[in-house]
């Protein structure tokens, strides 16, 4: 009993400095060289010229194939540090590292609002902190992509809902926090701000009167529009149409769901033909795209010949999405390095360890929520943020957003088990203090 009141009496500074070790140990794996993407293209853009633009190669044109919010960070960190210095990309790596501290910061609070124990906490901060499973990727890849952000941002909003549950709150406008969450992550991720409005539903649902509910409509819709109504209004004046989010649904699905990956032997030369032959950052695609007219009408284009061939082939689209959801939940050795060579064993011990936080995690979830009704919550933002991923060809990153949160109810799992394991049976035995 001393031991645990010594430790729960620094669990913050424990819990800190985990986080600052991970932080720390991230940035001895940083990558000074810039990682060019369509998110960086557009940055170097913004940075130059002031414009959403070029996001395949210069003079491609006004885009909104890639949400604003992380080429304007990036932007605004080129024009202060010069485009790709070494000290702007030093910067982003520190903004991604602290970014990935924020949301294990905040996996902790909310895991800590749903009653999980507290060493299987400290635990998981130290898990997720210090193994170094994904640090390749979250410093060299996640820096110019928003993974980092809309991980923090969901797992806030989720922290906020569940504390709000707990404690109540005064009326509609006392959502006006999280629903401001949910829309500035629609913006910058979709899958996570639906995951977000979800969310708020729900708790809606489980804690709001009835008669408040056409007050929780129109604030929703309010603080939307103040979100996502700029950017609406900027892309019709830019690209003729109000693209709400972005422009890419066509492009995203004609990658995954055709017959060139359907009767694929080699999914990674499968996919890297693909990609060659429709993606308007390569040559093929991209005169594909001038020619149907710009990458709105090309998405277009695309979108209505997968929906084809989708109706026409019903039983290969139940393969490929089979296929997806084994790719998704037990990524193979290829997703580690899509491009290039893979070291065999390093993939096998990541893939595992991978498969088995989110195995251990959605199974176990019923069992919290029998416990804790609180832990619908979690289940629903996990179903809605791998859910889009599995229509279209998933890849390693695209797990990243459920990776901090699946370590977290892993162990909350096994914790639960290891106790109910060893529950006093009901002999009189005395529970341990």
């Amino acid at each position: 009993m001393s031991e645990d009141r010594w430790v729960r009496s620094r669990e913050a500074l424990i819990v800190i400095g985990l986080i600052l070790a991970g932080i720390a140990l991230r940035m001895w794996w940083i990558s000074l060289i810039p990682r060019t993407s369509e998110t960086w293209h557009v940055a170097v853009s913004l940075a130059t010229t002031g414009h959403f633009a070029d996001t395949f190669r210069p003079g491609s044109g006004p885009t909104a194939h890639v949400a604003p919010v992380m080429p304007l960070l990036i932007a605004g960190v080129y024009r202060i540090f010069g485009i790709s210095t070494p000290a702007a990309e030093w910067v982003l790596s520190l903004i991604s590292a602290g970014l990935i501290g924020v949301s294990i910061g905040f996996a902790y609070l909310l895991m800590r609002a749903l009653g999980m124990s507290l060493r299987p906490r400290i635990a998981a901060v130290a898990l997720v902190s210090l193994l170094p499973i994904q640090f390749s990727m979250e410093m060299r890849e996640l820096k110019v992509w928003e993974a980092p952000l809309a991980v923090a941002g969901i797992t806030g909003l989720l922290a906020l809902v569940v504390r709000l549950d707990t404690r109540g709150i005064g009326g509609a406008a006392g959502l006006v926090p999280a629903l401001g969450i949910a829309a500035f992550l629609m913006l910058l991720s979709p899958p996570a701000g639906l995951a977000g409005f979800v969310v708020i539903a729900i708790f809606v649902i489980r804690r709001i009167a009835f008669k408040q509910w056409p007050a929780v409509v129109a604030l929703t819709l309010l603080v939307t529009a103040c979100f996502i109504a700029p950017w609406a209004l900027h892309n019709r004046a830019a690209l003729g149409r109000p693209i709400l989010t972005r422009s890419d649904p066509g492009l995203e699905l004609a990658v995954g769901l055709n017959d060139t990956m359907l009767h694929a032997t080699d999914e990674r030369a499968a996919m890297t033909a693909r990609l060659r032959d429709i993606h308007p950052i390569r040559p093929k695609g991209y005169d594909a795209m001038k020619a149907a007219g710009g990458e709105v009408a090309y998405n277009a284009v695309l979108g209505k010949q997968t929906m084809a061939w989708i109706t026409g082939h019903p039983e290969g689209t139940a393969i490929l999405l089979a296929r997806h959801v084994r790719e998704y939940f037990l990524p193979p050795e290829w997703f580690f390095n899509p491009f290039g060579t893979v070291n065999s064993r390093s993939a096998a011990l990541r893939g595992a360890y991978l498969a088995v936080a989110v195995w251990l995690a959605l199974c176990g979830l019923p069992m919290q929520i029998a416990r804790n009704r609180r832990y619908v919550y979690l289940l629903a933002a996990l179903a809605i943020l791998v859910l889009p991923y599995l229509l279209v060809q998933p890849i390693l990153r695209y797990r990243y957003l459920i990776y901090t949160l699946s370590v977290f109810l892993a162990v909350d799992v096994v914790a639960t088990l290891w106790a109910l394991y060893r529950k006093p049976k009901e002999t009189g035995e005395a529970a341990p203090q």
